[in-house]
């Protein structure tokens, strides 16, 4: 339902006015994202930790399970761009986690954070008719160097 409505909106927005249809698209993902991780068990989910984000940009989500801390980078968008999407998420999220700018605040979250992950969700937000959507979860230890 909440995508449908989501839908609704955001192709009202597609062809006029781009960057409202992204701005509904970055919401809808971390609706999804937030959704998701609670079915998968964590207790506190945080959009936009304040303390890591001054805007919008910067680290998506902190969520808590079983103790220890995550943060996640949430990418929402067309299948088309799903490769670039799974490789472009895990290396935001570590490039963001190891940044001077966020690390002090990192280091006093308590608990101490563990992991980073993505969460990548697809779906035809152009061709509503379609109503396909998919999910991609990627986790990774904090502070382990991967390439990507």
């Amino acid at each position: 339902m909440i995508i449908d409505r989501f839908l609704d909106q955001t192709y009202k927005h597609f062809y006029k006015q781009r960057d409202a249809a992204n701005m509904e698209r970055e919401r809808l993902g971390l609706e999804i994202a937030k959704r998701f991780l609670k079915h998968q068990g964590f207790e506190r989910i945080v959009e936009h930790p304040k303390n890591l984000t001054k805007s919008r940009f910067g680290i998506d989500m902190l969520a808590v399970k079983d103790g220890e801390t995550y943060l996640f980078e949430v990418k929402a968008t067309e299948p088309s761009y799903l490769g670039f999407a799974l490789k472009r998420a895990p290396f935001e999220i570590s490039k963001q986690s190891t940044n001077a700018k966020y690390r002090k605040e990192i280091e006093k979250i308590h608990p101490p954070v563990k992991y980073i992950g993505a969460i990548v969700v697809t779906y035809h937000y152009s061709w509503r008719y379609l109503n396909r959507y998919q999910l991609y979860f990627w986790v990774n230890r904090y502070g382990k160097r991967e390439n990507y």
